[in-house]
């Protein structure tokens, strides 16, 4: 996988994680919808841009629902702290400690 696919991999599993969470926004959706034929080609995968993701990273099943009960234990740990979690911070981390593909 060469740097820039790599690249383009992590920004999707931080979309996923940001959109499965329900805090994809208005700009990060309109930017992945604008290159989902490029993702497509890169990823030699068809489908919405979630399947290309699920092509890419040969997962066996879905995480996403697991990623959504992280999400909520996250989310309730820092409210009993008065704290609030940011989804990008979040995703960024979760992507990080779970799914980074290994460097060319």
């Amino acid at each position: 996988m060469s740097e820039i696919s790599r690249q383009i991999l992590i920004w999707m599993l931080d979309c996923y994680i940001l959109w499965f969470v329900g805090h994809l926004n208005a700009a990060d959706e309109a930017r992945r919808e604008a290159v989902s034929p490029k993702l497509r080609a890169i990823f030699h995968a068809e489908g919405t841009w979630q399947e290309v993701l699920r092509a890419a990273m040969r997962w066996e099943r879905d995480p996403a629902a697991e990623i959504v009960v992280i999400w909520k234990k996250s989310e309730d740990q820092a409210r009993q702290w008065g704290e609030v979690i940011d989804p990008d911070d979040f995703a960024k981390r979760f992507v990080g400690m779970n799914f980074i593909p290994e460097p060319p």
